[in-house]
């Protein structure tokens, strides 16, 4: 609908108000159908963008406990095992140490 008023508001632009085009319409209603239409495509775009940002925020929230993929089971054993490493390399240590010092 709205690509007729605007082909008629071009049309009244381009040959200065000629007869028929914008007498019968009117410059009234042809400019406020166009201003409608662009207030409810700034909107949506708008609802759009917020949708958006929401959908980011709210996958961005992640803990080092969700284990929903395989990346983050891979990460978080790796973890695990660096520490059991850590943690038998500092025994092993501190055995040596109490061997040497008795």
């Amino acid at each position: 609908m709205h690509e007729n008023d605007l082909a008629k508001m071009h049309v009244g632009l381009a040959h200065v108000n000629p007869g028929g085009w914008t007498y019968t319409e009117g410059w009234g209603p042809i400019n406020r159908a166009y201003v409608e239409i662009q207030d409810e495509n700034t909107r949506i775009r708008e609802m759009v963008a917020l949708q958006e940002r929401v959908k980011n925020l709210e996958t961005k929230k992640t803990s080092l406990l969700d284990l929903d993929g395989t990346a983050e089971k891979i990460s978080l054993g790796g973890l695990g095992g660096g520490m059991l490493l850590a943690g038998t390399l500092a025994l092993a240590g501190w055995r040596k140490r109490k061997q040497s010092e008795a």
